[in-house]
């Protein structure tokens, strides 16, 4: 017999519609929160949405080369296919 005070378990599809509904939640409190920084990022730099995009990009080049202590992060000349090499 079952216990009629014990709590109703949750089945596995109930489970991940709760998962779903709450990734969905926290992707759309992300999704805003970054378009209000981009929206200052295009303010802050009069209109201009490269130069923001580029010190990024270089930010994230300098922070891996930091990350890597100097490594190169590119292939081994011997790891690319011939086909691909740069002549």
């Amino acid at each position: 017999m079952t216990d009629p005070t014990a709590l109703p378990t949750r089945t596995k599809a109930a489970e991940t519609g709760l998962t779903r509904n709450a990734l969905r939640t926290v992707a759309v409190i992300l999704a805003r929160h970054e378009m209000r920084n981009l929206k200052r990022l295009y303010d802050d730099f009069e209109h201009d949405i490269l130069l923001p995009l580029l010190l990024g990009e270089i930010a994230l080049h300098n922070i891996g080369v930091l990350e890597n202590r100097g490594v190169s992060v590119r292939p081994a000349p011997s790891s690319v296919p011939d086909e691909n090499r740069p002549k």
